[in-house]
């Protein structure tokens, strides 16, 4: 399931539909599953292991509004869900990397193309010292 979400854009709208059904069915037992799971994860955030699985649960809640079917999205903005799904949203990945941030969990949410921009950065970085210094 995970690995569907991830690759939203190659799926039919069928099958975009079944993940959206997997999800409301039997009065959203699946997706209220997934929140008790998300708010235990967070409670225990303290530990690195959970965080890489707050991470996760940001990639899973973004797939499911990315799936763009309306009733999904309603019931996740509902009174029921929207605590459980801002929560998760609020794990984003790109606005936990700020200054000051835990060097471990900036290290956790470092992504391929991230790590090419840093390097990139310190390189311009060191050129710029090396044409002031001389």
């Amino acid at each position: 399931m995970a690995e569907e979400l991830r690759n939203l854009n190659a799926l039919e709208n069928q099958a975009k539909h079944e993940i959206a059904d997997h999800f409301l069915e039997n009065n959203c037992q699946n997706l209220q599953k997934l929140g008790d799971l998300f708010l235990e994860c967070e409670k225990d955030q303290r530990q690195l292991k959970e965080f890489e699985y707050l991470l996760c649960f940001f990639q899973i809640y973004k797939g499911l509004i990315l799936l763009n079917d309306q009733r999904l999205i309603d019931t996740l903005l509902s009174s029921r869900f929207y605590m459980q799904t801002f929560g998760a949203l609020e794990w984003d990945p790109d606005a936990l990397i700020t200054e000051g941030c835990d060097p471990e969990l900036a290290q956790l949410t470092k992504t391929p193309e991230r790590a090419a921009e840093e390097e990139q950065s310190t390189a311009e970085k060191e050129t710029d010292g090396e044409v002031q210094a001389e």
